[in-house]
Formats: C-alpha cells, sequence, structure tokens
C-alpha cells in the first residue's frame, strides 16, 4: 500500500509541468472572450496555475494521482470547449458574410443558423432562396426595363404645329420641341401659336419640357424679343447662315442650339460657332493695343457672346429627312457647352444604330415621326422613337 503512494505521488509530479502547460493554454483561449462566465473560469484557472507554481513542494508532492488525472480531464474539456466555440463562431460570422452578399442581410449578432433535423425543412430552405433569388432578378430586370429619361440628355421632337401635336410629343416621353418660326416652312407658326405650345410645355408637371424656337433669317435683337416673349426658357436654335450671325448679340441667359450642316459624305461643310483664327489674333491684337491694354481680359470676357450650349448636326437639306453617312462624321468637340445633337433622316427604324453608332447627347426628328401629310405628328411613330432611341441608349 505504501509502494503504491508513493508511485501515484511520482505519476503526480510528472503531471505537473504538463498540466501547467495545459494551464496556460486555458488562460489564454480564456483571455479572448471576455464575458461573465469566462472571467470566472479565469480566476479559476489562475489560481490553479498560482497553486502549481507555488513553492510549497511538500503540499504539491501530496495531490495524489487520481486528484491530477481528474483536473487534468477537467481542464482539457475547459479547452475543447473554448475551442469549440471558437469555431462555432468563426462559421457563424462566415455563413453571415455569405449570406449578406445575397438579398437578405443577416447581421453578425444573429444568433448562428442551425443544422436542419430533417430533409424537409432542408428543401424549404431551398425553395425560400430560390423565391428570393426569383424576387430579386424580377425586380432588377423591371427597374432595366424603366424608361430612362436622362439618357440621352436631349430627345427633340421639331416641327411642331399646334398644342395637340406637343401634347403627343410629351406624352411619348420627349424632353424638347422644335416650333419653326420661318414664314417659308410648311411647318412653320405664327407667334401666338407658338405660345400655346409654350404652355402646352409649361403645363408638364412631371418633368421639365423644353421649347425650342427654330430661326433663320433673323437677327439678334428679334431672336432675343421672340424668345423671352415666349417664356418659360424657351431656346433659339439658329438654323440659317443670318441667325447664326447674330449669335454675337444673342443674351447669355437664352439658351442657344447652333445648328452645322454635314453632306452625304458626313463632311460638317457649317462653320463651328465662335472666332476664326485670324478673327481672334485681330481682336485680340486690336485689344491689348493702346493705353487701355490692361483692360483686355475684362472686355474680353463683356464682349460678344462666342459660346453655345449644343451644337445640332443636320443634313445639307434640313427637314427633308435625308440620311448622311454617320459613320464618317467627325463629331465636333469643345464648341459647345453641354455637347452636340444628331439630326437628319432619323425615323424609328434607323434611331438605334444611329446612337449606338454615334452616341450622340441627343437626337432631333421632324420628318420621320410624321403622318402622310408631313406635318401633323404620328403618335405611334413618336411613341416608337422615344422608346427605341432610350433603349439603345441604355444599352
Amino acid at each position: 500500500m505504501r509502494q503504491k503512494s508513493i508511485v501515484s505521488q511520482s505519476r503526480g509530479k510528472e503531471c505537473v509541468p504538463f498540466l501547467r502547460h495545459r494551464l496556460s493554454e486555458s488562460l489564454s483561449c480564456v483571455k479572448k472572450q471576455q464575458n461573465s462566465q469566462n472571467f470566472i473560469l479565469f480566476l479559476f484557472l489562475f489560481t490553479l496555475k498560482n497553486f502549481l507554481s507555488s513553492h510549497k513542494n511538500s503540499e504539491r508532492e501530496k495531490m495524489t494521482a487520481t486528484t491530477i488525472a481528474s483536473t487534468t480531464r477537467m481542464t482539457t474539456t475547459m479547452i475543447s470547449t473554448t475551442n469549440s466555440t471558437n469555431n462555432t463562431r468563426r462559421a457563424t460570422t462566415k455563413s453571415c458574410r455569405l449570406v449578406s452578399r445575397g438579398t437578405k442581410k443577416i447581421s453578425a449578432f444573429d444568433d448562428p443558423p442551425r443544422a436542419s433535423s430533417s430533409s424537409s425543412s432542408s428543401e424549404q430552405r431551398e425553395h425560400e432562396d430560390k423565391e428570393e433569388r426569383k424576387t430579386t432578378n424580377t425586380t432588377k430586370e423591371k427597374k432595366k426595363n424603366e424608361m430612362n429619361f436622362d439618357l440621352p440628355k436631349v430627345v427633340k421632337i421639331c416641327g411642331i404645329t399646334t398644342a395637340e401635336d406637343c401634347r403627343v410629343a410629351i406624352d411619348s416621353g420627349a424632353s424638347h420641341v422644335g416650333m419653326i418660326l420661318w414664314p417659308k416652312s410648311k411647318r412653320s407658326v405664327d407667334i401666338e401659336r407658338a405660345k400655346a405650345i409654350v404652355e402646352e410645355c409649361e403645363k408638364t408637371k412631371e418633368r421639365v419640357i423644353t421649347p425650342v424656337a427654330v430661326f433663320v433669317d433673323e437677327d439678334g435683337a428679334t431672336i432675343a424679343k421672340i424668345c423671352e416673349e415666349l417664356g418659360y426658357n424657351t431656346h433659339a436654335q439658329l438654323h440659317g447662315d443670318l441667325a447664326r450671325q447674330s449669335l454675337k448679340d444673342i443674351p447669355q441667359k437664352i439658351k442657344v442650339i447652333w445648328v452645322c450642316s454635314a453632306d452625304e459624305s458626313g463632311k460638317i461643310v457649317t462653320e463651328m460657332p465662335g472666332e476664326s483664327e485670324e478673327e481672334l489674333a485681330s481682336r485680340r491684337k486690336e485689344m491689348l493695343s493702346g493705353e487701355k491694354g490692361w483692360k483686355a481680359p475684362i472686355d474680353w470676357v463683356n464682349g460678344p457672346r462666342k459660346t453655345v450650349d449644343y451644337v445640332l448636326i443636320d443634313g445639307v437639306n434640313a427637314g427633308s429627312g435625308e440620311k448622311f453617312e454617320w459613320e464618317n462624321l467627325k463629331v465636333p468637340k469643345g464648341c459647345s457647352r453641354k455637347g452636340w445633337i444628331l439630326a437628319g433622316g432619323l425615323t424609328p427604324e434607323n434611331c438605334s444604330e444611329a446612337v449606338m453608332v454615334l452616341s450622340p447627347n441627343g437626337v432631333d426628328v421632324a420628318s420621320g415621326v410624321c403622318d402622310e401629310s408631313g406635318v401633323v405628328k404620328s403618335k405611334e411613330k413618336c411613341d416608337a422613337f422615344v422608346f427605341n432611341v432610350r433603349a439603345a441608349a441604355a444599352k
């Protein structure tokens, strides 16, 4: 019996270093999880470690093999439980991250997902996930198919002659409506009908509709007077040589669309807005010379108007519906504030191709959406034209 006690004490001494090592591991694991339960466990392990590290060798040697073995088993159980908890938290965090990438987001503090105990619950979960994916895809497809009134910036239906045609253009989704005030055009309108068209634009509350007055041979004072009389931010479209020459006399507060002509090959044959290099050099020299040369920068800013809001590229015979070679067109850059507008021979059938090939900032159509008379607008053609343009711009 005495011999067995000695053997037990000898084995207990051998277990002390191992137990001290296992206790150190337990302490490091418990420190990482700071809550009330682990705090109590930490105090217990810390006290036990100090006891094993104490200098009371006589008391430590009295520990029996049974006590050492039971303490070792308890410590091992604590370590395995802690490791199991850590692994569960890692798996829970990973599953939350994976779920958050889908449509349903789960907080990191939610309870971890429980394993299904039956195949029926697993099938039910799969069915729910499938329904969620289906709903998400349907929502995305619906947003994709919605009409985008921001692309392109300008969808202009020109040659409007009545308030009824203006309403047709607005209902189709046009952003700008054009009125020709040149008497020689078959789609011309007088000032009274132009006012009625502008009033129809002003009635639309869901979005801003911009009226555009088209001029050919009017001077700057006449253009400014008519635009101010029509009101509602009416833009001036300068379509003829005399109207373009009047740019310098049009106030900056009136938005201007400068029309350029392109021949059948797509070459632009009209000068861009602003002054030529020779005119710029001559005016610069004149302003810098003399005693008041120091005022040149101020005079330059306050000088004649040189900028426009849009450049519109049309065929040589405007309003004829004749198409030029879009592929050969060299788009002018840096000559307008907001970009350029494509016109000339556009129809509901070819407008998508034009938008995808050239990516203009806007499009302009007149005869392409008229009925057999060539004047009255066709609701079906207007709807198709606007829809095809915006669909092509969204691709």
